[in-house]
Formats: C-alpha cells, structure tokens, sequence
C-alpha cells in the first residue's frame, strides 16, 4: 500500500492547505529559491506550435494575502489544524525557513525532508505529488510527524494557495475552452465537451455542494504514459502561467 499526496492544482483549490511544504537541511538552499474577447482564437503557430504565455488573459486577477502579518496567521492557524487532523499531540516546535513558491517547488523539498528524516518519499518529477509506502503501525507516529514538520518548515506562500476567486474561476473556464482544450486536440487528443457547462454555471456552482465536475484538461490525460504526458503539458499545462493566475504579474 502506498499513500500519496496529489499534486493537481485543482485539488488546492477546494482546500486551502492539503499540504504546505518542507525545509532542506541546508538553510542556504532555501535562500537560494527564493481582456480579451471571448471567442479569442487560440494562439499557435502554423506548425502547430502551442504557448500558454502567448494566451491572453480575459481576467485581472488581484494578488491576496499580501500581509505579511496576515500569512503569519495563516500559517499558524493551519499548522495547528493540520496537527490536530493528524492526531499530533503536543508536537515540537516548527521554525519557518521562507516560502515555496509553488506547490512544485514546495513537494520536492517535503520529500527530499522526508527522506532526511527517514521516510522514503519520492516526488513524482513528471505528474507531481508525493508517495511513501505505508509504514508499519509502529512507525506510524513518526511518519505523520516527519510529513507535518516538512510540510510547515517550507510552505506554499499563502497568497499562492487560496481558494480561488470568481475573478479565477473565470479566467480557468476561458483558459479550458480558448487555449487548452484547442491545445489537447492539437496534439491529438480527443476532449468530450458534450458536458462542458456554461461558465455562469460552473463559477456560481464551484463552491457549493453542487459544485459541477469538470476539468478538461486532467480528464484527458488520464492513462497517459509518463512520456506522452509529460510532451503534452508543457505545452498544453492545466492553468494559465501561475503570474497571470495568481496576480502577481506586474
């Protein structure tokens, strides 16, 4: 059995925190991290050559959480309710080594920090997340405490892990049906739209119960080999570049 913690920027919007991130040993590597219309054609080249970059955005998203004290509190509201749904009791203190800047960044420093603490987690280079064998029971303790501690000595920056926005949600909907899924079926794939829904409905439903599933771009890499998926989402990647998403482009 393994456990593993998914890596799609889908899931981060549902929940504000599945996991924050971890710290290397090395405090100095940490350092060193550190509107168009809306039936747009899609850009790419008449070879056939596709960039999200060359996407125009159809929404100004505004950054948040830009407070330095307002992430403090964040941070620690969510380093004491991720303990408690772990069942840690009275865990040592966590010291803070900076901000991941994505949840890429973040996952490959809580699995080289797992490993220094003893747990063979390994982060997947291609489709993100990370995987561990389940541990004996005896060891379970230590494993929850070595994927918490990780997790908050290098976190996701806050303003980079929100819920999202209506002003995103709108902007992912455009995305999906200007330039991804374009892109997935330029590159050969087929993309069912007979169940996209109108985006008024998909926005006002993505924070209800009634949230209506839809994700084009996950649902048509499913069963892909690691090669193929790879060669299709670097140029066809589930959202617009993080600057634009986010609101931290100048």
């Amino acid at each position: 059995m393994t456990s593993r913690i998914a890596a799609g920027i889908a899931l981060a919007a549902v929940a504000a925190l599945a996991l924050t991130a971890c710290g290397s040993a090395d405090p100095s590597a940490v350092e060193a991290l550190e509107g168009s219309p809306a039936n747009a054609a899609p850009p790419h080249a008449s070879e056939g050559t596709w960039d999200p970059a060359a996407w125009v955005p159809t929404e100004k998203v505004e950054r948040r959480m830009t407070d330095e004290a307002e992430r403090e509190r964040w941070y620690e509201a969510n380093k004491a309710r991720e303990a408690a749904g772990l069942g840690l009791v009275d865990p040592p203190p966590v010291t803070r080594r900076g901000w991941a800047s994505s949840t890429q960044e973040h996952e490959r420093w809580v699995a080289q920090c797992m490993r220094e603490r003893g747990v063979p987690a390994t982060y997947d280079e291609v489709r993100g997340g990370i995987a561990w064998d389940a541990p004996p029971e005896s060891q379970e303790e230590a494993y929850k405490l070595a994927s918490w501690s990780c997790s908050f000595t290098f976190p996701v920056d806050p303003s980079l892990s929100q819920d999202w926005s209506e002003a995103q949600l709108r902007l992912a909907y455009d995305y999906w049906d200007q330039y991804a899924i374009p892109c997935l079926e330029g590159h050969g794939l087929t993309v069912d739209r007979s169940t996209q829904p109108s985006k008024e409905a998909w926005v006002a439903a993505f924070h209800t119960s009634g949230r209506i599933s839809w994700w084009p771009v996950q649902d048509s890499l499913v069963g892909l080999d690691d090669a193929r998926y790879a060669e299709i989402t670097a140029t066809c990647p589930e959202l617009p570049p993080q600057d634009v998403f986010w609101g931290t482009a100048p």
